[in-house]
């Protein structure tokens, strides 16, 4: 076999890391035998400085080698039906320092472009895959409580509060200076005060009971891919 190595996104399409697919072709007839995307934490000198990358890519680690595994057995245990079962990218393998996986662009899967707003199609696929993957989480609480409380202990902390909390203070300085209604500023104002503890406890289980679930983090368009009908 021959081993392809190329780049796996666009520039300015991921920003912690480097992205690579690997090709696995066969030399007898230059098939591709297996694709798959490579994840490397190797930060910039800028990123190093700003980005916490090892709890990242912890925190990505123990979602595909502790959690979405009993999730898919959960899914299977109780015979949800192929159009509601939630499925992800396979995972060979995880770490702090790369990810690899099933390289999905194969099965004609695309970014949609992130500087194209969603419309009513894609808005609907996001949220639908969102809900399949948040009522495994409900229907956990109910069926296997106990396993449910232990998969939450291992992301109960944010690993990206800390890290956007200059994002969050700018963004909120930044709207009030659009704004003209006094009584919005002063909101606005206060809501800025401490903000990152606000968020931490929007983000609180024990607070957002009954509907607390184990969440995607960072549910954003390049963190999506799509397959579009030709």
């Amino acid at each position: 076999v021959d081993i392809c190595i190329s780049c796996g996104s666009e520039k300015g399409d991921n920003y912690i890391g480097d992205i690579y697919r690997i090709r696995i072709v066969s030399k007898l007839n230059n098939c591709d035998l297996l694709s798959v995307i490579l994840k490397t934490n190797t930060p910039n000198d800028a990123s190093k400085a700003t980005v916490p990358l090892p709890d990242f890519y912890e925190r990505e680690a123990t979602l595909y080698n502790m959690i979405l595994p009993v999730f898919e057995k959960f899914q299977k245990d109780y015979n949800i039906s192929n159009q509601v079962f939630f499925k992800h990218a396979k995972c060979y393998k995880a770490s702090n320092e790369f990810l690899l996986l099933e390289d999905l662009s194969v099965k004609g899967f695309k970014m949609h472009n992130r500087f194209d707003a969603f419309d009513e199609n894609h808005l609907q696929l996001a949220l639908s895959s969102l809900a399949r993957y948040h009522a495994i989480s409900f229907a956990m609480k109910e069926k296997q409580p106990k396993t449910y409380i232990k998969l939450t202990k291992l992301v109960e902390k944010s690993v990206l509060v800390d890290f956007f909390h200059p994002m969050l203070e700018g963004i909120t300085a930044k709207t009030i200076s659009f704004m003209k209604d006094e009584t919005v500023i002063e909101k606005l104002k206060n809501f800025s005060v401490d903000i990152v503890s606000k968020f931490y406890s929007f983000i609180d289980s024990s607070t957002a009971h009954p509907y607390n679930v184990i969440c995607h983090g960072d549910c954003w368009n390049n963190n999506l891919l799509f397959k579009y009908e030709v």
